[in-house]
């Protein structure tokens, strides 16, 4: 009984160590200078990581880079924000900096993080503010990635920019509600049941102070591109939820409808909210009310970004999507939040989503909504857009 005693127990003391063996070797790590990016590629298998301008492939990982930082610490870095209306080009260079820069960005909608994989997922993870004394955010939008030491990218897109909306809630927006705005902060704290599945725990609107921000960058793309990929966006997000399909179909046809629909539909509110110059003005103007959000959207903008005593750097989305300039584009971006390139823009470039053809206006419409952009828009939103009117 004793030899067998014996025998058991030498077997069990040996599997217990090549176990114990097994386990030290697969978890322990070389220290090395490499930074887990995020893996864009359709491929979800893999993710990049790059050691200077060299790169291989590794499984994605979901160690936990970016952490809450002191904000007088001597690393933390300082709040420079990316302020985009929406579908402009601010999610493509969010894209364009994690895979250059390997650095983490910020943002103002912390229920919102985005996965090494690159999906982005709503309502799970507690929200991560930046600094230790700043519960109010903003808020990490990756943790996989490295915090920077110069300057955080915050993603803000303020306000004033719903789609399909009655016309109170945008020409309700004054100067004062649009710069508070782009401070609000969305902060979720997930359920204690919450299991990781969406939408179980408190999502509550916070608010952080405008000298926390150092910088501002502002994205800009061709107007008439931004207002069809935001009705395309629509036909894909809320096509069920709307009966948008086949009456609003993803085509210049669809589009039309929509837009002559809405003109029809918001007529009485527009006279009663609009100036009588501006409504005037309006009539007959392609999707007139999408195209008053985008204008008042860019002056409240640089009224803002003014106010604050800053001089906005202006990012164009094409300049980013063309190969020929895109080198030039990232290089001058990154140059304004001072961040350094890991890896060399020349090898790599985020794909670009495209939800399909854009170009569903003619030259008429096109005109009279150039007319309207000289009713509305201040000198400084006019400047910028100048590219694409000519």
């Amino acid at each position: 009984m004793n030899s067998s005693f014996r025998h058991g127990f030498l077997i069990a003391l040996f599997t217990y160590g090549f176990v114990l063996f097994l386990q030290i070797r697969l978890t322990t790590v070389p220290y090395t200078n490499i930074v887990l990016t995020k893996g864009y590629d359709s491929d979800a298998k893999v993710t990049s990581i790059d050691v200077g301008y060299h790169s291989r492939q590794l499984p994605p990982s979901n160690r936990h880079l970016a952490t809450t930082i002191a904000e007088n610490d001597r690393l933390a870095p300082k709040v420079g924000w990316l302020m985009s209306f929406p579908l402009s080009g601010g999610d493509y260079a969010i894209d364009v900096i994690h895979r250059i820069t390997q650095k983490a960005t910020g943002t103002n909608y912390g229920n919102i993080l985005e996965e090494p994989t690159g999906i982005q997922v709503r309502n799970t993870h507690k929200s991560i503010p930046l600094f230790h004394e700043r519960g109010n955010g903003p808020y990490l939008f990756v943790t996989h990635l490295a915090m920077p030491t110069t300057y955080i990218p915050v993603s803000t897109y303020c306000t004033g920019y719903c789609w399909d909306c009655f016309p109170g809630r945008y020409t309700d927006v004054t100067h004062d509600k649009f710069g508070a705005s782009c401070t609000t902060s969305t902060m979720f704290t997930p359920s204690q049941l919450n299991n990781g599945m969406n939408g179980y725990g408190t999502t509550q609107e916070v608010r952080y102070t405008h000298d926390m921000v150092k910088k501002a960058a502002i994205m800009v793309r061709n107007p008439f591109d931004t207002i069809v990929e935001r009705f395309l966006y629509s036909t894909r997000t809320y096509a069920t939820e709307k009966e948008w399909l086949p009456r609003f179909e993803p085509n210049p046809r669809g589009f039309h409808n929509f837009c002559a629909e809405a003109e029809v539909k918001y007529e009485k509110e527009e006279l009663l909210r609009y100036q009588p110059s501006v409504y005037q003005a309006s009539r007959g103007v392609l999707c007139h009310g999408e195209f008053y959000k985008l204008i008042q959207w860019y002056n409240y903008a640089f009224e803002t970004v003014a106010q604050m005593g800053l001089e906005p750097k202006i990012v164009y989305y094409e300049d980013l999507a063309d190969k020929n300039t895109y080198e030039t584009a990232v290089i001058d971006m990154l140059s304004f939040y001072e961040l350094t390139p890991i890896v060399n823009p020349e090898t790599v470039k985020p794909p670009l989503v495209a939800q399909g053809p854009l170009d569903f206006m003619n030259d008429l419409e096109k005109s009279n909504i150039i007319a309207f952009f000289g009713i509305l828009a201040n000198s400084k939103t006019s400047e910028i857009f100048a590219r694409y009117f000519h």
